[in-house]
């Protein structure tokens, strides 16, 4: 769960790398899967939506790739972004959900979790990316040699979102409109 909707994709990256880069204790960022899963062309990471929408296709693809053994490492990952916007069609995860296969995982994200069924987040292990607090944002915006009024300015306006930061920090107009 994350409100931060521009950051929300590259999150959801970092936690694939978390759950499958065996080469640090974090993730390495350097390896063949992590930079696989950054270029979104690993062959056992399967991301959804894959045409901007989700749809009850995308649903029976995932039951039926799940059964399928993974390709080059031990496990198999389902990123379902935005995973509210499944609608109706959430109730045929359910049962993958609740039984996957074997090296079988899938992360569902949502921006709006009270659009998910309760059937499903009650089989589900929530994870929540709270908004970061302005310290931590202004540590972030220093280390991308961000300075001055203009970062002081999407500091306030942030309200703890990284790509809110970053999307006012990269806005000309921001000191015109103060």
């Amino acid at each position: 769960v994350c409100q931060d909707q521009v950051m929300h994709e590259a999150y959801l990256k970092v936690l694939a790398k978390l759950m499958l880069c065996d080469k640090s204790e974090d993730f390495c960022d350097n390896c063949r899967v992590c930079k696989l899963i950054d270029s979104l062309s690993h062959p056992d990471v399967f991301y959804y939506p894959k045409d901007g929408k989700l749809s009850s296709e995308h649903a029976d693809e995932i039951v039926r790739q799940s059964v399928i053994r993974p390709f080059e490492i031990t496990k198999k990952l389902f990123i379902i972004n935005q995973f509210e916007k499944l609608n109706q069609s959430q109730n045929k995860l359910l049962k993958t959900l609740e039984e996957p296969p074997k090296n079988t995982h899938i992360l569902l994200s949502s921006l709006r979790p009270t659009a998910v069924l309760p059937t499903i987040k009650s089989r589900s292990k929530i994870i929540e990316i709270p908004p970061f607090s302005r310290k931590q944002l202004g540590d972030f915006a220093l280390r991308q040699g961000f300075f001055g009024e203009k970062l002081e300015l999407s500091l306030g306006l942030a309200d703890g979102k990284v790509g809110e930061l970053l999307r006012y920090y990269e806005t000309d107009e921001l000191l015109d409109l103060r």
